[in-house]
């Protein structure tokens, strides 16, 4: 298992907005993981809400998005 600790991360550009502040995560084994960026978070959000799925389809998959991202 990869453990992460006292993460840190801003952005070059703006080195006194922080992103990531000592934050520690854990990884599970067998998962994929990607870092979303918040604006690109919100556009896949806008996106899934424009497919035609059953309403409590859409709210699992927009839950696991939220889940995943916080």
């Amino acid at each position: 298992m990869l453990e992460l600790k006292n993460i840190s991360y801003f952005y070059k550009s703006q080195k006194d907005k922080m992103v990531l502040e000592q934050i520690p995560y854990q990884f599970e084994n067998g998962k994929m993981y990607t870092a979303l960026d918040e604006r690109i978070r919100e556009a896949l959000m806008k996106e899934a809400e424009r497919f035609s799925v059953p309403d409590d389809l859409k709210d699992k998959i927009m839950k696991k998005i939220e889940k995943q991202n916080n």
